[in-house]
This record gives structure tokens, C-alpha cells and sequence, in this order.
């Protein structure tokens, strides 16, 4: 999904293949620390929080 969703969107250059890890490794990271935490933040604020980072954009 990621990768047909986001294709359109990437900046000329940016490898989209290497996009897409990057993104599926910081889910796992949240997933991780989530478990590592004793899952202590309700399925709600991760799906918020994700969601907030995804709609980020830092210009460099």
C-alpha cells in the first residue's frame, strides 16, 4: 500500500523503495517501544500519534 500511495508524493531523487523502509522500520520502532513500555499507551494515542507523525514535514 505504502508503496503505490506514496509514489506520487516523493520529491525527485528520493529513492521510494528505501522510503518505504524507512517508514515500515519507525512503525516497528513505535511498536517496539510500545511493548517495551508495557504496551502503556491505549491503541487510540498510537494510532493518533502515528498518524500526527505522518502528516509531519520538516523542510530542509
Amino acid at each position: 500500500m505504502l508503496l503505490q500511495d506514496k509514489e506520487a508524493f516523493l520529491k525527485e531523487g528520493v529513492n521510494h523503495s528505501l522510503y518505504c523502509s524507512y517508514q515500515a522500520n519507525a512503525i516497528i520502532g513505535i511498536i517496539i517501544e510500545w511493548y517495551q513500555n508495557d504496551f502503556s499507551y491505549s491503541t487510540s494515542y498510537l494510532n493518533d500519534q502515528l498518524v500526527q507523525f505522518l502528516n509531519m514535514s520538516v523542510d530542509v
